[in-house]
């Protein structure tokens, strides 16, 4: 079983505990940030460098002490925390390099495995999906070699990722059910969890929100049962997503603030992003347009430091949105356009469709009705490529 560790967890795993105590000393100030115990900012610029610096000073000091095979496994750990922080520069050096150490070690092939896997989803956050999908087939082919069943469909279910985030959803549903049934839920809860919390994001999109409901509290369960902060936090994002996607504005508000604390016990900006950017949206459409502003700037802050385009044009979206609210047409149109400039280059048909959506929208609002006809089928001929149907309702986009 896959576990989560805080960074001091890993301190006290591969150090004994003269060398925990000397390490926090020689922390100095940035001590605080050793516990997710603390009361840690991550949106404090400071954060992101003091963790570097502790990552680094541990390399260093276990590099020659440990093990070939704790050693790895430490490696693992490490660019977790530097994935889960945004330090991806650092984590995929980390992995290069421990690459590099085990790649013709035999016992250590499994190992080999997973760092290709994690070198995948750094690729998989920034939306390179190319680069993605041939790291994790290295991995999967790796595990098949080794027999490891929970690799290869550990594997299957980014691949699935992949294709849910490119907006190819009736795919993605198909792959992560077909995964599922391979899937002992006993004897691999782990990823049976891992997969159910994908299938419930990918049902909540296509609006089957009682079964995204099921999916996804059974996971959250599971994995606060294990004390898997990051997962956790996962799940009550995608939870409170439910009611924003039910257009429960209200009610997603109170439940996104609980998904922004897990997020931040779990040391994780990419979901304390995506939580901004729902909790910004749903203020749009409760026209507090003043604290979606400033909510939409945390995001975007975040979303350039992890290089998260999918984010980015996301951000680009709702600031489009609120712009146009405001009666800012001008300003609007240009946010939106640059939304779906990324999504192109994201091939994320989906996301592609509701910009187009948010276009029409405009360009009626602008008078501009044969502009508005032409992104409107646009957007229609994206669903269907995907197989879906526009979402109904009037909000601003």
């Amino acid at each position: 079983m896959e576990k989560f560790l805080t960074f001091m967890d890993i301190l006290n795993s591969y150090l004994d505990e003269g060398q925990v105590i000397d390490f926090v000393k020689n922390a100095g100030s940035s001590a605080v940030n050793l516990s997710v115990s603390n009361d840690i900012n991550l949106l404090d610029p400071q954060f992101p460098i003091t963790r570097r610096i502790q990552i680094e000073n541990l390399i260093t000091i276990t590099e020659k002490e440990l093990p070939k095979v704790k050693y790895a496994d430490l490696f693992l750990y490490l660019s977790k925390q530097a994935i889960n922080i945004g330090l991806y520069g650092l984590a995929e050096d980390i992995l290069n390099l421990l690459i590099k150490k085990i790649e013709k070690v035999e016992k250590l092939k499994d190992y080999l495995a997973n760092s290709y896997f994690n070198l995948s989803e750094i690729y998989f956050r920034q939306g390179y999906w190319k680069k993605a999908e041939s790291s994790v087939l290295k991995a999967k082919k790796i595990f098949h070699s080794e027999k490891n069943r929970s690799g290869v469909f550990k594997c299957e279910n980014l691949l699935g990722a992949v294709l849910g985030e490119k907006g190819d959803l009736n795919k993605a549903l198909k792959n992560f059910s077909k995964v599922l049934l391979q899937v002992n839920p006993k004897k691999e809860r782990y990823l049976y969890a891992m997969i159910e919390s994908n299938l419930g994001v990918l049902n909540q999109a296509i609006h089957n929100f009682d079964e995204s409901v099921t999916y996804l509290t059974r996971a959250l369960v599971y994995f606060e049962q294990t004390g898997d902060l990051t997962r956790i936090a996962e799940m009550k994002y995608n939870l409170a997503n439910v009611f924003y996607l039910k257009k429960q504005y209200s009610n997603a508000l109170p439940k996104l603030d609980e998904a922004i604390k897990a997020a931040s016990e779990a040391e994780n900006l990419n979901i304390l992003c995506l939580c901004f950017i729902t909790k910004a949206d749903a203020l749009v459409n409760l026209n507090d347009y003043e604290m979606a502003g400033a909510v939409i700037d945390l995001a975007m802050n975040i979303s350039n430091k992890l290089n998260d385009r999918l984010s980015i044009a996301e951000v680009y979206k709702i600031k489009g949105k609120i712009e146009f609210a405001l009666k800012n047409y001008d300003y609007a149109e240009n946010l939106l356009l640059t939304s779906l400039r990324l999504n192109r280059e994201l091939e994320n048909k989906y996301n592609m469709a509701e910009t187009c959506l948010s276009l029409s929208k405009l360009y009626k609002a602008k008078r501009d009705y044969k502009v508005a006809a032409k992104y409107q089928i646009t957007a229609l001929l994206y669903f269907n490529e995907i197989g879906m149907q526009p979402p109904s309702g009037d909000s601003v986009a």
